[in-house]
């Protein structure tokens, strides 16, 4: 049995980072290769809709973990994020599982023994692979992939319908219309959203204030 692990909205500045789980036989490799399974970011969103029914399908199991912006201002990113792909491979329990790193060089290999760590691997005998860019490379974390990013994509929609009267695009910090999304509920409230990271940097750069009180953020 082989498993993908991989996530959506690691960077972004409003709404939930969505971890995905893959569990399939390895012999399902051909066919989600064949139905074209691969990279999230490299399809489009009604292509990523057909392809998760597709997933859900062929897969023995899908798991998905949907970490709050609150929880990820309280918690380190890192230790969130292995702690989860952690959880995911003791829930699963393969004989193989792949992550994407997210990290570079001897990164990488901190990044596994973290995993490990925090996981039951060491009784298991699971074998646990770390790559960079482990969603290009695999197809089963290219599942997981398209998995987490539907379920982002959908929080994100919910997240617009909550806000009628502006854009709030694509939740990312580099998206102008993400940005001036969080500037225009701060200045017509005097408060962020639930769905904002507060404690991240770009907040403050964003709304030109320095004199928010961390506490009081979450009164909105």
């Amino acid at each position: 049995m082989l498993a993908g692990i991989d996530e959506a909205g690691r960077g972004s500045l409003l709404g939930h980072m969505v971890i995905a789980g893959v569990l399939i036989d390895e012999k399902d490799e051909e066919t989600l290769k064949f139905i074209g399974v691969r990279d999230s970011k490299k399809l489009t969103p009604t292509r990523r809709n057909i392809l998760a029914s597709a997933i859900a399908q062929i897969a023995k199991k899908i798991t998905v973990v949907s970490i709050s912006p609150k929880d990820i201002d309280s918690i380190n990113l890192n230790e969130i994020t292995a702690r989860t792909s952690a959880r995911i491979i003791d829930f699963f329990g393969p004989d193989r599982v792949v992550l994407d790193a997210l990290s570079h060089g001897k990164g990488i290999a901190k990044y596994k023994d973290k995993v490990e760590n925090f996981s039951r691997v060491s009784w298991q005998g699971i074998e646990i692979i770390a790559e960079n860019k482990a969603d290009e490379n695999h197809v089963v974390v290219g599942a997981a992939s398209i998995i987490a990013k539907v379920i982002r994509d959908n929080h994100i929609y919910r997240i617009q319908q909550k806000y009628p009267d502006y854009k709030v695009g694509s939740g990312y910090p580099s998206d102008n219309v993400t940005r001036s999304f969080v500037k225009q509920v701060y200045e017509a409230t005097g408060f962020l959203p639930l769905s904002v990271r507060k404690k991240w940097s770009s907040v403050k750069k964003i709304i030109n204030s320095w004199l928010l009180v961390f506490g009081e953020l979450y009164l909105k």
